[in-house]
């Protein structure tokens, strides 16, 4: 039998390399981590119809009286309302939550339209917009799961809405025993 004197690629960390015996290959066990990392958006958000007839929606307002309460009581720095918003949004990232982004074309479908939701208009999510009262206002939307938040600061408000389902998943029970088996034993406890 001939060996082939042509080179025998394999695909590696650094594009194509010529393949060894000497060369080692495997899982790279530090990129997995548990749970798995999703990617940090997502481009998905029910629409109107879908929200008001599959989510509850629950509200909320903070305002600067109640973040400043805080710095009465020995905190060194004023929070602003910008602050706040954004260590809410840094929060449900760091919990696994997902960003929202919607294309230009729903973009513009959403600055035409102003959807109702509740008593709520909806907005668009990492874009400004500047209103007729010349108050910046600015929106994020996230979700983990069917989970929905939509955070909005318009100037010193910051509006909270949490959509979560009306008809959840039903829970799965699974009957789960531990055995254990040492290895001086012949059979498991």
């Amino acid at each position: 039998q001939k060996i082939s004197s042509e080179k025998r690629l394999l695909w590696g960390a650094t594009g194509e390399q010529e393949w060894t015996a000497a060369m080692t290959t495997g899982v790279d066990w530090k990129s997995l981590t548990l749970p798995a990392c999703l990617p940090i958006t997502t481009d998905y958000f029910p629409d109107d119809r879908g929200l008001k007839n599959d989510y509850m929606v629950k509200e909320y307002s903070l305002l600067p009286e109640d973040m400043n309460e805080f710095c009465r009581l020995g905190s060194k720095r004023q929070l602003t309302a910008a602050i706040v918003f954004r260590e809410l949004v840094s929060q449900r990232l760091a919990q696994g939550f997902q960003l929202i982004l919607f294309d230009e074309s729903e973009k513009t479908d959403l600055l035409n339209s102003s959807l109702q939701i509740g008593n709520s208009p909806s907005s668009f999510s990492l874009m400004r917009q500047r209103s007729k009262n010349k108050e910046s206002s600015e929106e994020y939307r996230l979700s983990i799961g069917r989970i929905f938040h939509k955070i909005r600061l318009k100037g010193s408000t910051i509006d909270v809405t949490i959509y979560t389902p009306r008809h959840p998943y039903p829970l799965l029970k699974r009957q789960y025993r531990y055995r254990f088996q040492a290895p001086d034993m012949d059979s498991y406890e």
